[in-house]
């Protein structure tokens, strides 16, 4: 009939609505003033069911009580219901339960006792058991499963493959976000675009699921939007929403948002396909120099919208077994050093002996938020975050490492935070190829280290040199447990673990002609390792 076919043309719409419309058709036999009175009608509520059930109604049809954003479901769903009755309770509960807990250590076995509990800590922030059971009731109450597993990827290619989605923004974007366990996902995107960057997180939530506690919590003011609906340039009809007031929208990940002295005004992009909600969040930036021009704006949003492809965002062939089971597959290492082997080299010896020295003279345990430290003229030089701190006197025992193991101790170190230079400048500075990482810090014995683009940190470790603490913490146990090695995207070969006693620490280890390049990854699955390793361009290193 032809209003399935638009239906159809608008994306999809819920059984129950399609009930409601054949139930309102009129009768043949009607007089035609009767009979053209009563389409009218009828083509009147199916245009407002119409517009609801597709978003058309924008952030009226989103926005709790609370003023938190509903992303799997419209106002008076079952799923904007049940997140409005979790939010309301977890709020007010959560303070209470702080209050009570004092200085008491945090019990978090109970997590382990089912997937749901786990996820009802982890994915909605219930602080304890209580909590965690008092969420599964609302669930319940209101017919909702919670999702139990979400998985990050800083790949493009794992992301999709997880979401089981493809490339629905351009070759040229990057993707990166989470991916539950049915296919939902946060995805964070940068889309090139003719005058730069577009930078935004896109949703996509099911019927049926709660959706999750956490950045889209957005506190929205709806009477700041301007909202329309728009047909984009792959057919889709979507609803914008477009603040005319400049604010930093903390909302589906845009902290990542700069201003650099632009002016930012939030948007909203929605789209409904039958049993799924997907949500495009960011900001606008325009200049600081003028003021609101709403034809600019809203030409902006609606070439941000014409850059995805929500039909194909919507897709649902979700391959997350994949990553849950995930197997690495170790790749040839022969004269590669694994972990074992680097930790018997006397320049890690001697850096594990002055970080257990270290932490025994000053109280504290070097590589847990102390840097490293510097041979100081009488004094030691110990960096916590950057700055130093004074007056630790063991520089006799730098000293004594450096004899015992035929090595150059540290005595300068040089900053790169806030230095102004390039990176090209700060690699030549350190006489480094582009491996891809970011360097903070230079000793004059060739020690270097700093982070990769996900913020997991490395150190170099040339022959000949070593250092007082850092990264090192968790070697020993790393290198009694599992490793492979992997040949990465870009030919190196590395080695890859994760400690045995610390699960969530990983380590990539990789030798040059110079010394050995040492990263670690935090929070990893094993996937996480091979994808901190596909970032690097190691045969870079000098």
């Amino acid at each position: 009939m032809k209003v399935q076919a638009l239906f159809d043309a608008l994306g999809g719409i819920d059984d129950r609505f399609l009930a409601e419309a054949e139930a309102l058709r009129p009768v043949p036999h009607k007089k035609r003033w009767l009979r053209a009175a009563l389409i009218a009608a009828v083509l009147a509520g199916l245009f407002s069911v119409t517009a609801y059930a597709a978003g058309w109604f924008g952030l009226g049809a989103r926005v709790t009580p609370s003023r938190d954003l509903s992303l799997s479901g419209i106002l008076d769903s079952e799923e904007a219901r049940a997140y409005t009755d979790w939010t309301a309770y977890r709020d007010t509960y959560v303070d209470a339960f702080l209050a009570s807990q004092g200085d008491a250590p945090f019990d978090m076995a109970w997590t382990s006792e089912s997937p749901e509990l786990n996820g009802a800590a982890v994915l909605y922030g219930a602080p304890d058991r209580s909590s965690a059971v008092r969420l599964l009731d609302i669930a319940a109450q209101h017919g909702l499963t919670l999702h139990t597993r979400a998985l990050r990827f800083t790949s493009g290619a794992n992301f999709l493959r997880a979401a089981g989605i493809p490339r629905f923004a351009g070759e040229e974007t990057e993707y990166r976000g989470l991916v539950y366990e049915d296919g939902s996902y946060t995805a964070e995107l940068t889309i090139p675009l003719g005058d730069g960057d577009a930078i935004l997180t896109l949703e996509r939530h099911f019927t049926g699921k709660m959706q999750p506690t956490g950045l889209e919590r957005t506190l929205v003011q709806p009477e700041n939007f301007l909202e329309w609906s728009y047909q984009n340039a792959h057919g889709q009809v979507l609803s914008l929403a477009l603040s005319s007031v400049d604010e930093q929208l903390f909302a589906l990940g845009n902290e990542r948002v700069p201003r650099d002295g632009n002016r930012l005004f939030p948007f909203y992009i929605f789209y409904c396909q039958k049993g799924q909600y997907l949500t495009a969040a960011g900001n606008l930036r325009l200049s600081s120099l003028q003021g609101f021009d709403e034809a600019t704006a809203r030409a902006q949003l609606e070439t941000i919208a014409d850059a995805i492809d929500f039909g194909a965002a919507a897709a649902a062939d979700c391959d997350t077994a994949f990553f849950l089971d995930f197997t690495p597959v170790s790749a040839p290492g022969d004269g590669k050093p694994d972990l074992a082997a680097f930790l018997a080299q006397p320049e890690a010896q001697a850096t594990l002996a002055m970080q257990r020295e270290l932490s025994e003279a000053i109280g504290t345990e070097i590589g847990r938020g102390m840097e490293f430290a510097v041979h100081g003229g009488g004094d030691l030089d110990v960096l916590r975050n950057g700055d130093p701190l004074s007056g630790s006197k063991i520089d006799s025992l730098l000293e004594a490492a450096a004899a015992q193991y035929h090595l150059r101790y540290p005595s300068q170190c040089r900053s790169f935070r806030g230095s102004g230079l390039s990176e090209n400048e700060i690699l030549a500075a350190a006489g480094q190829g582009d491996f891809g990482g970011e360097i903070r810090y230079l000793l004059d014995n060739g020690v270097f280290w700093g982070f990769d683009t996900d913020r997991n940190e490395f150190l170099y470790l040339p022959h000949g040199g070593f250092l007082a603490g850092s990264l090192l913490y968790a070697l020993p146990e790393a290198a009694e447990g599992e490793g492979w090695f992997y040949k990465n995207q870009n030919g190196d070969t590395v080695w890859l673990c994760r400690a045995t006693d610390e699960p969530r620490v990983g380590y990539l280890l990789y030798e040059s002609e110079g010394g050995w390049f040492l990263l670690l990854v935090n929070g990893p699955e094993l996937w996480q390792l091979e994808e901190a390793a596909d970032r690097l361009r190691l045969s870079e290193l000098n």
